[in-house]
């Protein structure tokens, strides 16, 4: 993840330049879908673990809802051990850099756009 997700800004900064320099139709064409393939990958990446992560807060208020009192003793102790667990959401990190949500596709698109500014004033 931190591979694919991390350098996408660079390669879309790169791609858009290069669509900005090149004037030919059909490069231009081909660019462009390369560069919303690699936003749309990026997309479908941070947007599935978002709603993991608030699916899995859904989990524990779904499990607190269950008629779990008529349980025995050891389910109703593993039910609330994960109740207690579910109260943090799941994430899925870079590495130790920061959690993986909407705000990361933001980020990467925000460095897309520096970068390019850098290259074009260049």
């Amino acid at each position: 993840m931190l591979i694919d997700i991390v350098p996408g800004s660079i390669q879309i900064a790169c791609s858009l330049f290069q669509m900005v320099k090149n004037l030919n139709l059909v490069q231009c064409i081909i660019l462009c879908e390369f560069t919303l393939t690699l936003i749309f990958r990026i997309f479908m990446f941070t947007s599935t673990i978002h709603n993991m992560a608030d699916l899995s807060q859904k989990i524990g208020s779904a499990w607190y809802n269950m008629d779990w009192i008529e349980l025995p003793r050891d389910v109703r102790n593993n039910l609330m051990f994960c109740i207690m667990r579910s109260q943090r959401p799941l994430w899925i990190t870079l590495g130790d850099i920061d959690t993986i949500s909407m705000g990361s596709f933001l980020a990467v698109l925000k460095g897309a756009y520096s970068y390019l500014m850098v290259l074009l004033t260049v």
